[in-house]
């Protein structure tokens, strides 16, 4: 037997699946995957690296949730010029109060740590479907977000 759902539910549903982002998850260590790395190329023939509705862990909870981030990491080991790595993923703010904490705030090239490795290279994120296939500044979801609250609030006003 089917449990009968309101329309609210389905509307709430809808913008839930919305907010999860659809990223490219791949990685590549030491060109061990050469359709991760750069010049990153979509069309390959069998390799579809999209995930959609990526999930990621977040800082102190259990389990996934919906991204709201894709992140590119590349860089080369400093202490190792033949060291390289590329990782495309999906993460998520988890709202603690200093950035230093939160990789989806610090978009920038430079140095990073990397599962204790230095490299040098670049962190780079951005909050769009699709968004870590090439090399992109950090966006801010903000528009975004302002842009939904005027429109649930207007539909409220109206409805």
């Amino acid at each position: 037997m089917k449990t009968p759902r309101s329309p609210l539910y389905s509307q709430l549903t809808t913008v839930q699946k919305s907010f999860c982002l659809t990223c490219y998850v791949c990685s590549s260590i030491n060109r061990s995957d050469p359709y991760c790395e750069d010049t990153f190329n979509t069309d390959y023939p069998g390799v579809n690296y999209l995930q959609p509705d990526c999930m990621a862990y977040r800082k102190d909870r259990r389990g996934y949730f919906p991204a709201d981030h894709c992140i590119k990491v590349s860089g080369v080991s400093t202490a190792n010029r033949n060291f390289s790595v590329v990782v495309r993923t999906c993460a998520m703010d988890s709202g603690s109060l200093t950035a230093d904490t939160e990789i989806v705030r610090m978009s920038h090239c430079g140095h990073f740590i990397l599962d204790e490795h230095y490299f040098s290279g670049c962190v780079q994120t951005c909050s769009t479907d699709g968004c870590n296939l090439a090399i992109q500044a950090s966006q801010s979801p903000s528009l975004f977000c302002i842009s939904m609250l005027a429109f649930i609030f207007g539909a409220w006003l109206i409805g």
